[in-house]
């Protein structure tokens, strides 16, 4: 699975909606968009959304 692939399935798996993924971790919904999208994926971002998970970033680079 690509990472972005892996975002949506996480977000999808804890039924949470863009606004809710980016309330819990602080990072805009719009910036999270994106990364579902593949437009660009930062190291520290996906770090905090990882953590809105409770997951470590390998979880999810994996």
């Amino acid at each position: 699975m690509t990472v972005e692939q892996e975002l949506r399935a996480l977000r999808n798996f804890y039924n949470m909606t863009l606004p809710e993924l980016a309330d819990k971790s602080g990072v805009s919904a719009n910036t999270i968009r994106k990364m579902e999208r593949g437009e660009r994926v930062k190291l520290d971002v996906l770090e905090l959304i990882a953590e809105a998970f409770g997951k470590k970033i390998k979880v999810i680079l994996e």
